[in-house]
């Protein structure tokens, strides 16, 4: 019997994903299987896999379809009883993988379990938030978090009111790894693939919540993550050209937004974006002079279009 499922999504991740798979096997002693979703890498990845790793499960798309799509083909064909959502970008540390399999074993009420993630410094990265809402949009636009991180009104974001050595449920965490409960997909679902990548753990997260299925921090598992190099190959530099990574980010949000609040408040979010992204543009342009910084000026002007027009 298969215990965790290992589930992967690349997009011209051969080094990250070479590394992470290594870390699985010297890290893992419980009974496990690895499945890789390549989401058509123009860099060797199914190649190297054929020849470093060829014990893995290895489906090779030949369109990037997305991150939520492609986990959702890996979960389709799982056979663990537990799958385990993992970035290219990690390296499971001291035996994370089985302590949260162990963990899981004994909160069967649990749908999610995450662990603490660290940087390459060992630092403590961040990675459980409260479901976003337009007051806290709000409170991160008028930097009050960082003006008093600690006071939980304004500290939801990363939760940095709170210490993160405890176990405890909460709202959602980063997508970087989290091991599932197979029960919780037989009764949610699994991810929207509406997403093409951002929040979709999110939503996830949301749904299995409102059918009673906490999602877990469990701190005693450890992973590192090199945060944010997986993301920034996840779409090719064509895509790149018309829309950024903060297009795809905010994209997401306003259709997270319209599904689980309603048309009337994703527009309340997007006209906050849009007047946000406004004050910003016309900072720069006026701060900068003679020399304004024309990626940045590119970036707000594309955010204030799409808060207007929406999804497309």
């Amino acid at each position: 019997m298969i215990d965790i499922s290992v589930i992967t999504v690349g997009y011209n991740t051969a080094d990250l994903i070479d590394e992470c798979i290594t870390s699985i096997k010297r890290e893992t002693s419980c009974a496990y299987e690895i499945i890789i979703i390549d989401n058509d890498s123009s860099d060797g990845t199914v190649e190297m896999l054929k020849e470093k790793h060829p014990d893995v499960i290895c489906i090779a798309n030949n369109v990037n379809v997305g991150f939520g799509s492609a986990c959702n083909q890996g979960l389709e064909i799982a056979k663990g009883r537990f799958p385990v959502l993992l970035n290219p970008d990690t390296v499971v540390l001291d035996g994370a993988l089985d302590k949260m399999l162990e963990f899981m074993e004994q909160r069967p009420d649990a749908g999610f379990c995450a662990p603490a993630n660290v940087g390459p410094d060992m630092h403590l990265q961040r990675t459980c938030h409260h479901f976003p809402t337009l007051m806290g949009r709000l409170v991160e636009y008028a930097q009050l978090r960082r003006l008093l991180p600690t006071v939980k009104m304004f500290g939801k974001a990363n939760m940095t009111y709170w210490d993160y050595n405890d176990i405890r449920a909460v709202d959602w965490a980063s997508g970087s790894c989290l091991m599932i409960n197979r029960k919780m997909i037989d009764g949610v679902g699994v991810f929207d693939p509406e997403y093409f990548l951002y929040v979709e753990e999110v939503d996830w997260c949301l749904r299995a919540s409102k059918k009673g299925w906490p999602t877990m921090f469990y701190p005693d598992a450890k992973i590192l993550h090199h945060s944010g190099a997986s993301a920034e190959k996840a779409v090719s530099q064509e895509e790149l050209s018309s829309k950024s990574i903060s297009h795809l980010l905010f994209r997401s949000q306003y259709y997270y937004f319209k599904k689980h609040k309603g048309f009337l408040y994703s527009w309340a979010v997007r006209c906050m974006d849009f007047f946000y992204a406004l004050l910003l543009y016309t900072k720069n342009l006026v701060w900068a002079g003679k020399n304004p910084r024309n990626i940045k000026l590119a970036r707000y002007a594309a955010l204030m279009r799409l808060a207007i027009r929406g999804k497309k």
